[in-house]
Order: C-alpha cells, then sequence, then structure tokens
C-alpha cells in the first residue's frame, strides 16, 4: 500500500494537528497526536487521496497554534 509521510522534528513534547486539504480548500485528511520530543511521523494511506493526482497543502499546529504550512505533489 502506498501513503504519505510527514515527519516533524520537535525540541519539546506537543500535541500536534497535521491536516491536509486540496486545491479546493476541502479537509481530505486530519489527524491529531500527543508526541514526544524529537522526530514523529504522520502517515497519511492512499485512500484518503482517492487515487486523485493533484498539489495538496499541508497545515501542522503545536498546542494548537500554527506551525507549519506546505505542499505536496502526488502523482500516479
Amino acid at each position: 500500500m502506498n501513503k504519505v509521510s510527514i515527519r516533524i522534528k520537535l525540541y519539546d513534547s506537543a500535541d500536534v494537528t497535521v491536516s491536509v486539504y486540496d486545491m479546493l480548500g476541502r479537509l481530505i485528511f486530519s489527524d491529531e497526536q500527543y508526541c514526544p520530543p524529537g522526530l514523529n511521523d504522520f502517515i497519511i494511506p492512499e485512500s484518503w487521496f482517492n487515487n486523485q493526482s493533484g498539489i495538496y497543502i499541508y497545515d501542522v499546529r503545536l498546542n494548537g497554534e500554527k506551525f507549519l504550512t506546505g505542499k505536496m505533489v502526488k502523482y500516479q
């Protein structure tokens, strides 16, 4: 099974929320986890993308505060 991984390096533990949106602003994935210091991976299964190629925006929040925003390109 194909998957997408978003890796986050933390210096302190935090509640982390990762959200992924399509280019129309529709939420296609969201996950919240309590993460310890160090490297933490958020794994998004292929099925969440409905087998659609395209550009997606991801948003990472630490303890509710915006931390990182980026984009990813998915192709088949």
